[in-house]
């Protein structure tokens, strides 16, 4: 079977990733059309329970890194629930953490080189990492290296879920591409100023499905809260260090774990806590 995106098939009974079919019946095979650059966002390093006591550990008691952990594990939940594509924006000056705070967040799914991304890009470039984190989460720094008007535009467009129609070479309609996806990214300003850098408004869709947040937990060491033994910096420098070690095993098996826990259980478990 031939596919196109990372994420659920139709009966959200398997999960394609570049590099593996989770959930796929023996002897069901998946290839995936990537490019070089998508090919690298899903690799692993170390084991599940090495990620678990060496990165994720280190976000007890330190509210913006466990957020950021449960942010981008709501991707694989959207299918399921029929949530919609939305993201997450941390705002605070240089060296407050936000950068290891989404390298945390990116060594779920893959390595910092392939998963860690940036604003300034094309729109072709943003729709194929949207596609190739289909059900999963894109993570992007640092919103102010972006042209203003770029970011406003790739911003609605992710939240959207859909690309822009394009024409093939023989002029004949491309089909759109779609994704459902979260995204997490971080930035010393927020959206809504620098869509002023160009004198545009924030669009109701915008401001309600990219919500933005401070990176300092207000204890004057950025977005930490506990440094567990160790400087702020030094500690930001930890989780960098073990974040480049351990990654890409705790997505695969969050994922296998909500198909032993089957779709319908858990659209109902999520539906009764939000209403």
């Amino acid at each position: 079977k031939l596919v196109t995106k990372t994420g659920w098939s139709d009966d959200k009974k398997n999960f394609a990733l570049p590099h593996i079919n989770i959930g796929a019946e023996d002897g069901e095979k998946v290839v995936m059309q990537q490019t070089p650059s998508t090919a690298k966002m899903y690799k692993s390093s170390g084991t599940l329970e090495e990620w678990k006591t060496e990165v994720a550990a280190k976000s007890v008691e330190n509210s913006r890194l466990s957020f950021m952990i449960c942010a981008a594990l709501t991707g694989p939940m959207l299918g399921l629930t029929g949530g919609e594509s939305g993201g997450f924006h941390i705002v605070g000056e240089s060296s407050k953490g936000k950068s290891t705070a989404l390298r945390m967040a990116a060594s779920i799914y893959g390595d910092q080189a392939g998963h860690f991304k940036s604003w300034r890009t094309t729109d072709n470039a943003a729709e194929s990492l949207a596609i190739f984190s289909n059900d999963s989460c894109l993570i992007l720094d640092e919103i102010g290296e972006a042209p203003a008007k770029a970011c406003g535009d790739m911003a609605y467009m992710l939240a959207n879920g859909m690309g822009k129609a394009r024409a093939s070479r023989d002029g004949q309609a491309r089909a759109v591409t779609s994704w459902r996806t979260t995204f997490l990214s971080s930035g010393e300003i927020t959206l809504t100023q620098k869509l002023a850098e160009v004198e545009k408004k924030t669009q109701a869709g915008q401001s309600v499905r990219v919500v933005e947040f401070l990176a300092d937990a207000g204890l004057g060491i950025g977005v930490f809260e506990n440094c567990h033994g160790m400087r702020p910096s030094d500690f930001a420098i930890k989780i960098k260090e073990v974040a480049s070690k351990f990654y890409g095993t705790a997505g695969p098996a969050f994922i296998e774990a909500l198909i032993k826990r089957g779709k319908e259980e858990i659209a109902i478990e999520v539906n009764d806590i939000c209403t």
